[in-house]
């Protein structure tokens, strides 16, 4: 009943179902024990990192290999759904203030055993992400390799981009090595959350420019739509 109207399943819900059956750890000390690290620590290699913050502040620097989810009304759903239940993450926010709000919305899905370090973002070394150019893309979108993100009901409502890939974000990680690497890659979503997270996904696995299209999205959508 409770997945019936559920666009796609997180990969926390059974996970969650298991953690309620056998008792979740005591919230209080589970939260305190997450460790907390200064922002000169350093990380261990091939731990995930999750980068918190607002995506312009991410697009402007951020760890190489780190995933742009951002604090927000859903950030534990879209953490649930792209980070495995086992999975160790690093959990980067814009300050000590964010970062303690964020422990907690991880704690909300069990996930907060999961987080090997909280830390502020890092200032060394960032890389940028690539910014779109939007008169080239709306001249030649025939040019670029354009990815969908939202939900199948979402693209069938309102198909933006018909010669566009279209793969759910909660499908992307398991699914990017389908891209095509002979173009540059433009990924979308219906107001520019999504496609935040998608492009730092694929920038990570992709050997090809990736560009969020980002709210400018909106000006591509029918009128009315």
């Amino acid at each position: 009943m409770l997945q019936e109207e559920q666009p796609y399943i997180p990969n926390y819900f059974s996970y969650d179902v298991a953690l309620n059956r056998k008792g979740a750890a005591a919230y209080g000390k589970s939260v305190e024990a997450v460790p907390r690290l200064n922002k000169y620590a350093s990380l261990q290699q091939g731990v995930l990192v999750v980068d918190t913050r607002p995506q312009r502040q991410f697009k402007a620097g951020h760890l190489p290999g780190a995933i742009n989810i951002m604090d927000g009304k859903k950030f534990e759903t879209w953490l649930g759904s792209l980070v495995g239940p086992e999975e160790e993450f690093y959990l980067l926010a814009k300050n000590g203030e964010a970062l303690e709000s964020l422990i907690r919305k991880a704690a909300k899905i069990g996930y907060e055993q999961n987080i090997k370090g909280a830390l502020p973002a890092p200032t060394y070394g960032q890389q940028r992400s690539s910014k779109i150019d939007l008169d080239e893309f709306r001249k030649h979108p025939q040019d670029f390799t354009i990815i969908d993100l939202r939900h199948a009901s979402e693209v069938k409502d309102d198909e933006i981009f018909k010669e566009a890939m279209y793969i759910p974000l909660p499908e992307l990680p398991d699914r990017a090595g389908e891209i095509s690497k002979d173009k540059p890659v433009v990924v979308h979503c219906a107001s520019g959350y999504r496609s935040a997270i998608g492009a730092s996904i694929l920038e990570k696995s992709l050997q090809t420019p990736v560009y969020d299209l980002g709210e400018a999205v909106k000006e591509f959508k029918r009128p009315g739509s």
